[in-house]
């Protein structure tokens, strides 16, 4: 399990990757490009934090991100962060703290089931934007559904 300060981390980390969902989900390559600074930050912070880089699908990562020239180049690279992302905070808690929704599409570039953040319930998909913006199911919904009914 994370400690506070790796918690603390993921939880701006799986923030920050809800924003960069939003913007790959409008079809959005400069607002994509616009985030990255805050994105590599976050994933620095998180990876230090962690330790998570030590061999995990993050690794690769952790020297950084190459600015993408295009948006397919985009979502290949976010394909691989989001998902290792939201494992982490599905895993960690911080999906059911921060009011975070977890979706997944079959058919992610370059991975196959790739999953995403974010901050609301309403599908639209980053892997392919405008092309097929409902590709995917949310997860966990169920599982929220029965928790929340029993916290009352």
């Amino acid at each position: 399990h994370l400690d506070k300060s790796a918690q603390k981390s993921l939880t701006s980390l799986s923030l920050q990757l809800a924003d960069v969902a939003r913007v790959l989900g409008s079809d959005d390559l400069a607002g994509y490009v616009k985030q990255l600074p805050a994105m590599r930050s976050a994933l620095g912070s998180f990876l230090t934090a962690s330790h998570a880089a030590d061999g995990g699908p993050l690794h690769d990562f952790s020297s950084g991100t190459a600015d993408p020239a295009d948006l397919a180049t985009a979502r290949l690279q976010f394909a691989v962060i989001s998902t290792a992302v939201a494992d982490l905070a599905r895993t960690n808690d911080v999906v059911h703290q921060q009011g975070l929704h977890v979706f997944e599409c079959p058919m992610a570039p370059g991975i196959g089931n790739g999953r995403w953040l974010q901050r609301d319930g309403t599908i639209k998909n980053p892997f392919y934007g405008s092309q097929m913006p409902d590709c995917g199911e949310e997860l966990d919904v169920g599982a929220d559904a029965a928790k929340a009914h029993t916290d009352s």
